[in-house]
């Protein structure tokens, strides 16, 4: 009788154990002529595709184990494909198409790559995205893209080497948008928000760390205007640092540089409300450093620099406002520390340069008639 029970018991566990490891998968065709393929290698995995639209395709793959994917496809002509590769645990994919003739991808490849989620929306056509999130330590992302409008396309890659906690939104509402981001090694905390409600609107976001750490990078990219680019270049060390980039004119170009130990504490606010306006921020090997650049006016060009040579806690601050048309203006503050500069171009066809080197330099520059010049260089303390 003992042996009995043990014998049962033994076959209980057995049954537990294989029934934990089983992949699981859910498929509902309601539509016409789609296609659903889903291939599960790993263990603990789940899979739904809901097809109710005509002439969709959705490709599963799950080679690691206690991922999920959902597709859903409501609208016509779409394709689908969830990737999530051997070594990548725990991820999410949730594909929602219903739009036409849309494409997406989510790729989340193998090697420590845990806790991600990918969500893809499209309510529009002929929209592209693609999602890439690979390891090693890719850990605890968020990717949303959400593509309501026609012709557009996002791409967002989260790459090799502890990429962790990082949050990357992307919304394009307007039409033949581009949007490209990509992160990798040793970034920490890194949020992208990117809402593009124009048309014809490109953003490129580039987060590189060859020899450094990042935490704490933070950009906020809003396009409602057409034909607008921006531009963010953060490469090695950049810590706590804050971009906001609004562009609601027409044919404006903000480009953000931050390099080299670009923090602490660092920030940029560019506003674009006029047309064709120039907008360029630089800082490199510098903390504390704050620059406003604000272009109300039509075809102005400005370009801000701070940096030192030794990296210090450096204080400064500036602030562009072109509210003119055809102003030019250049700031520089190099190895300046404690200093500020102002400049107010109301007027037309303006130009004016800055350079600041000193310790506790403060300058002011109003130019409100037409065709003036102002240069002014502080170098003492």
């Amino acid at each position: 009788m003992k042996k009995g029970i043990i014998i049962l018991l033994a076959m209980v566990f057995a049954i537990s154990f294989s029934f934990a490891q089983t992949n699981q998968n859910s498929t509902t065709q309601s539509g016409h002529r789609n296609i659903s393929n889903v291939t599960q290698n790993g263990t603990g995995n789940n899979a739904v595709q809901t097809q109710s639209g005509n002439e969709n395709t959705a490709d599963v793959s799950q080679d690691s184990d206690r991922n999920n994917s959902n597709i859903t496809q409501g609208g016509n002509k779409n394709a689908a494909t969830a990737l999530q590769r051997s070594g990548a645990e725990f991820n999410l994919s949730v594909i929602t198409q219903g739009g036409n003739e849309n494409t997406a991808l989510t790729d989340q490849k193998d090697g420590a790559n845990s806790n991600n989620q990918a969500r893809i929306t499209q309510g529009g056509n002929k929209n592209d995205a693609t999602i890439v999130q690979a390891g090693s330590d890719v850990k605890d992302n968020m990717v949303d893209i959400n593509q309501s409008g026609l012709l557009n396309y996002a791409t967002v890659e989260q790459l090799y080497g502890s990429v962790q906690n990082n949050d990357i939104n992307v919304e394009q509402f307007g039409n033949e948008n581009d949007v490209i981001v990509s992160q990798a090694d040793n970034i920490y905390g890194s949020v992208n928000n990117i809402n593009q409600g124009g048309n014809l609107n490109d953003t490129f976001v580039t987060q590189m760390n060859a020899t450094g750490l990042q935490t704490n990078a933070l950009n906020n990219i809003t396009q409602n205007g057409h034909r607008n680019t921006t531009v963010i270049d953060q490469t090695n060390f950049v810590v706590n640092t804050t971009n906001n980039i609004s562009q609601g004119g027409n044919d404006n170009l903000a480009t953000v540089n931050q390099r080299s130990i670009a923090g602490t504490n660092n920030s940029v606010d560019i506003v674009q409300n006029g047309n064709r306006n120039d907008a360029t921020v630089n800082q490199e090997i510098i903390g504390n450093a704050k620059a406003l650049l604000v272009q109300n006016g039509n075809d102005n060009k400005a370009t801000i620099t701070q940096k030192r040579t030794v990296y210090a806690f450096a204080s400064i601050e500036v602030s562009i406002t072109q509210s003119g048309n055809n102003n030019t203006g250049v700031i520089e503050q190099v190895d300046a520390t404690n200093s500020e500069s102002t400049i107010i171009q109301s007027g037309n066809f303006n130009t004016f340069e800055s350079h600041q080197t000193g310790n506790g330099n403060i300058n002011f520059i109003d130019q409100s008639g037409n065709n003036n010049n102002a240069i002014i260089r502080q170098s003492g303390n």
